[in-house]
């Protein structure tokens, strides 16, 4: 279980990609999930579960929200595509 959350954070950061990076992100929630299952105590693994749950669905919503808004502003999710463009002020502030 720790060489898979290993694994999922080595390709997290090092895709250039910002969809694989959410992608390999995201896929690092499973195991976590599993260990918290497993090795959590009765009483603290429910609260622990519904606070981790809670806040990686908040977090996943805004961050594959902004990924949208990129990919239909540019065209591509590319770090390289994205580095280049500029976006306005106001865009900016949104995301």
């Amino acid at each position: 279980m720790i060489l898979l959350i290993e694994l999922c954070l080595i390709c997290t950061f090092t895709v250039l990609d910002v969809f694989l990076f959410c992608l390999f992100f995201e896929s690092i929630l499973i195991p976590m999930f599993y260990i918290i299952i497993v090795y959590g105590v009765r009483e603290r693994r429910i609260k622990a579960l519904t606070y981790f749950f809670l806040y990686t669905l908040l977090g996943s919503l805004f961050l594959m929200l902004t990924l949208f808004i990129l990919f239909f502003e540019f065209q591509s999710t590319s770090y390289f595509v994205l580095y280049l463009h500029t976006m306005n002020q106001p865009k900016q502030l949104i995301i």
